[in-house]
């Protein structure tokens, strides 16, 4: 998941319709979701391997990119014709005025299941502690069909 922050400051209503108009002086982008919880445990001095899925877009490559500058080690699968899960958040004095989510949680299917699979199973021959989290974005959830 990736986090983007645009912050501003509001002058003015639109003419348009009574909503503010926010002038963006400042764009940050951050870890979200699951990427976000491994790089707070590396933060803490603990090894961390993140198994995850990401869309094959621009967004995905900058979750990549941001995942090597932390130095976490991920093994991030592509999800084909799904795109990177992102929250823009808009904030004006502090306050969010609003927030915009691009995301697909439909359960993540076919053969990215099975690489996300194999990359999570490596992963656990190698830990001593595991945190499960996908925020309800489709990567833990079995279909009725795969429940015992």
């Amino acid at each position: 998941m990736l986090d983007v922050y645009l912050r501003g400051d509001v002058d003015r209503i639109s003419p348009e319709a009574p909503v503010p108009v926010v002038r963006v002086r400042e764009k940050e982008l951050a870890l979200g979701g699951a990427a976000n919880v491994a790089q707070n445990i590396f933060a803490i001095g603990a090894q961390c391997d993140l198994v995850c899925a990401v869309g094959d877009d621009a967004e995905g490559q900058v979750i990549k990119a941001m995942l090597r500058d932390n130095r976490v080690r991920a093994a991030v699968g592509r999800a084909i014709g799904r795109r990177t899960t992102t929250k823009t958040r808009v904030l004006a004095r502090s306050q969010q005025v609003v927030r915009f989510d691009e995301e697909e949680d439909a359960d993540i299917t076919g053969d990215d299941v099975q690489r996300l699979l194999d990359a999570a199973l490596r992963a656990i021959d190698n830990c001593n502690a595991l945190v499960l989290e996908d925020y309800n974005k489709g990567v833990l959830t079995l279909s009725s069909s795969r429940r015992r």
